[in-house]
């Protein structure tokens, strides 16, 4: 082969070459811009709608609403303490005195005990909607009961009686109150000839022959009954008993008799 014909044969080549890189970069161009909007679309962020005013609809990202918080549904505890009454109970928490029976089911205002559990009705009892009438009266709101015992008069308080002597189940010391003046028994002490001691805790004996029980065993206190929590009799015939109270004066004393 002739050296002119070998050159002529490289310049071609080198044209096929050069037009085949130029069509490879057109077609490469071409598609490019399909690519980047893949790409795009690949990573968009997913949206939810959001109705706001005017029936218009917003398109928010998934996630960004935010937990409404849930309102407190606990219900206020209280635990007596040495001293307290209801009316102080009541100021403490500026709820009234007629709530706080209403919601712990109690009939006698002044009888409390330390370490007993009170329900705080903050924000009152909830009361049913009367049906409607035809003719609405005016409801008039009860006139709350005064927590200070009254000062006037004298109140008397004695042993009256000691029943069941030596029976467990039966054995009993009757405190009476046969003055006019309610009196507090709280820190009060009722003891036996041995030493053995029951301390009252936030109790009140009205006047005009109120009485309350000490029961020797054990069972579910009330407004006139009070329980030592023992498993064996306590009082013997001829036995003394006597009543102290808060200051450690002596009140009153009793010999125990037979039935």
């Amino acid at each position: 082969m002739s050296a002119r014909r070998l050159l002529a044969f490289i310049l071609l080549n080198v044209i096929v070459s050069a037009t085949v890189v130029l069509l490879i970069l057109y077609f490469w161009d071409e598609r490019q811009p399909d690519t980047v909007e893949m790409a795009e679309q690949a990573i968009a962020i997913p949206t939810v709608p959001t109705l706001i005013a005017g029936d218009q609809i917003a398109e928010a990202p998934i996630g960004a609403a935010e937990a409404i918080p849930e309102e407190s549904t606990e219900i206020p505890l209280y635990i007596v303490q040495a001293g307290d009454t209801l009316g102080k109970i009541s100021r403490d928490f500026d709820v009234s005195v007629e709530d706080l029976m209403a919601a712990n089911g109690m009939d006698n205002p002044n009888f409390l005990q330390v370490g007993q559990e009170l329900i705080i009705p903050v924000g009152g009892i909830p009361t049913e909607a009367p049906p409607p009438t035809e003719t609405v009266s005016p409801i008039l709101s009860p006139t709350p009961i005064s927590a200070a015992l009254p000062v006037e008069g004298e109140a008397n308080i004695d042993i009256a009686d000691v029943t069941g002597a030596g029976d467990l189940d039966e054995e009993a010391v009757s405190i009476v109150n046969s003055g006019s003046r309610p009196m507090a028994l709280l820190g009060w002490r009722l003891s036996d000839a041995e030493g053995l001691t029951y301390t009252f805790g936030q109790v009140t004996l009205f006047g005009e022959g109120a009485a309350i029980l000490l029961h020797t065993g054990t069972g579910q206190e009330g407004p006139s009954d009070l329980y030592w929590g023992f498993s064996e009799p306590v009082w013997e015939i001829g036995e003394s008993v006597t009543l102290v109270d808060s200051e450690g004066t002596v009140r009153a004393t009793f010999t125990v008799g037979g039935e």
